[in-house]
């Protein structure tokens, strides 16, 4: 047999060979994935995200600006088709979330799933989820935004002024009031880290203890 040939004959084997030994390392991967419910896949592998519950935010009417957006998507992919996923009856003119997509939503954070790749994942990801907020992680931390009538703004500024990190831009607060304001805007904004700078200034300046009630 010519060398050329021969070379190439044993290359093929050699690729095929690992070609099986990689499929076979994927499948063995699979089969010892445990379940685990959508909820806690979520958590783990996507902390920047949180689950939309009805109550969000104290409201049940869907009226919650994330509820909205989610709700908004799901009627945009899904409007003039003959089936969809929740098997919901889709309405554009609604702008608040209803209860039974609320529901649908709340019915998947407990099913079991092996990994990303499921579509009831895949679902849930889409429709049903929110960025995770300032305020989630500080939660997390039991702490709280301080309270807007609290009268402990005055010493909170003065240390924000004494401090060297985590400063805004000096134009944007220049005054207690100024100061305040932003404390209280950015603890509603995204986040997708605990280390965010975002988190460690309003977690620094701008949270007290939470109440050992809600803890």
């Amino acid at each position: 047999m010519h060398s050329l040939a021969a070379k190439g004959i044993a290359g093929f084997v050699g690729s095929a060979a690992l070609s099986g030994v990689t499929l076979w390392s994927i499948k063995a991967s699979r089969a010892t994935e445990e379940p685990k419910s959508i909820s806690k896949l979520l958590g783990e592998k996507r902390p920047d995200k949180r689950l939309l519950f009805n109550g969000y935010q104290g409201k049940t009417d869907g009226s919650q600006e994330a509820w909205r957006f989610a709700w908004k998507k799901y009627v945009g992919d899904h409007s003039g088709l003959a089936k969809n996923p929740f098997s919901l009856t889709i309405n554009s003119s609604l702008v608040n979330a209803p209860a039974e997509f609320m529901n649908a939503c709340k019915n998947l954070f407990g099913e079991k799933v092996l990994n990303q790749e499921s579509e009831k994942y895949s679902l849930a990801f889409e429709y049903c989820t929110r960025d995770a907020l300032v305020s989630d992680w500080i939660w997390v931390k039991g702490k709280q935004l301080v309270n807007s009538n609290s009268g402990n703004w005055g010493n909170l500024w003065n240390k924000y002024q004494s401090a060297n990190k985590y400063k805004w831009n000096a134009a944007e607060v220049d005054s207690q009031d100024k100061f305040k304001s932003k404390c209280t805007s950015e603890y509603s904004a995204p986040a997708g880290a605990d280390n965010d700078v975002s988190v460690l200034r309003i977690l620094e300046y701008c949270s007290e203890d939470r109440p050992a009630n809600s803890r």
